[in-house]
């Protein structure tokens, strides 16, 4: 979703047509369930599947009570401010714990540490520094 949004933020750009993504952590909702009635619509049993432990595994990674997480009321404010707002933001990160935006922002992080690596213009420590408190100003005055 990320990829295509971004895709289709290029495309869009010059008709004036703003493209938002709402990427949400964990809350109290029912998307674990409804994948786990599809897989059992589809009859999936995984024998053959090289994700087969993973697949078995659904149940401790993914509750299907999901109760214990916040209502996704944050969620919905994200998608009104996207679909309302004279300026959408581009992303809207919508986590209810501190935990959960850290692991969001390191992955970020280190998917940029992963493309300046190891090429004819890779950047060094400072010039990379300079480049994210360029973004992180420019993001402010906005």
């Amino acid at each position: 979703m990320e990829a295509y949004s971004d895709a289709l933020y290029a495309e869009m750009k010059k008709f004036d047509v703003q493209v938002s993504i709402v990427e949400p952590g964990n809350f109290n909702s029912k998307v674990i369930q409804n994948m786990k009635t599809r897989i059992k619509k589809n009859n999936s049993t995984y024998k053959e599947s090289l994700f087969k432990q993973e697949m078995l595994g659904l149940e401790q990674y993914f509750p299907t009570d999901r109760s214990v997480f916040e209502s996704p009321d944050a969620v919905s404010a994200a998608v009104m401010d996207a679909l309302f707002s004279e300026n959408p933001k581009r992303r809207y990160m919508v986590v209810p714990s501190q935990g959960e935006a850290e692991f969001t922002i390191k992955g970020a992080i280190n998917t940029l540490v992963e493309l300046n690596k190891g090429h004819a213009f890779s950047y060094d420590k400072k010039a990379m520094m300079l480049m994210l408190e360029q973004a992180i100003d420019k993001s402010s005055s906005k």
